[in-house]
């Protein structure tokens, strides 16, 4: 288990850096899966927690105390996959623009605050632990499965595109030939 401090960022860094007043922070594939309060990176803007461990909200709450986050980055984490991830995020953290590398637009933070303010208790824990529950080896298999389905989106994502590639090239192919017949 790997814990993300304010104090432990300031012991691995030492003098190099001040964390109070770090705008960026790039901590990927560190092997982090849980952080404590970010209410002391005063200035910090960009955090990159991507490939990480983070899997429940309890794990990232801390997140939501930094005072000036706008990008988070937490791709490649199994959080992604539990239920209203990005209402969530973009709930807790008011001030976040960019979440993932997808820019926040203002109807998505209105349905989040929106989602956010009407779920009841016992729908929150069970959005936040789907997993809570379930041995390790049925974790994993979990694990495995939603990312076996989402791989599977991309592709199909990637097909679908690959296809109206073809087609309008084919059409494109088409308007030319028809275009050299008339001369």
């Amino acid at each position: 288990m790997v814990k993300l401090t304010f104090e432990n960022c300031v012991t691995k860094l030492g003098k190099r850096i001040d964390p109070a007043k770090a705008t960026e922070l790039s901590l990927v594939n560190k092997q982090i899966d849980d952080v404590g309060s970010f209410v002391k990176f005063e200035q910090l803007e960009t955090l990159d927690l991507s490939g990480n461990r983070f899997r429940f909200e309890r794990e990232i709450q801390g997140l939501f105390d930094a005072p000036k986050l706008k990008a988070l980055n937490l791709t490649g984490n199994a959080i992604q996959k539990i239920a209203h991830y990005r209402d969530i995020v973009i709930a807790r953290i008011p001030t976040l623009e960019v979440l993932d590398k997808i820019k926040i637009t203002s109807s998505e933070r209105d349905s989040a605050m929106s989602w956010f303010m009407n779920k009841d208790k016992s729908d929150s824990e069970a959005i936040v632990d789907p997993l809570l529950n379930q041995d390790p080896l049925a974790n994993e298999i979990r694990q495995v499965e939603l990312e076996r389905e989402s791989r599977k989106k991309e592709l199909d994502l990637l097909q679908k595109e690959n296809l109206d590639k073809k087609l309008k090239l084919e059409k494109e192919k088409k308007e030319l030939e028809e275009e050299d017949k008339e001369t």
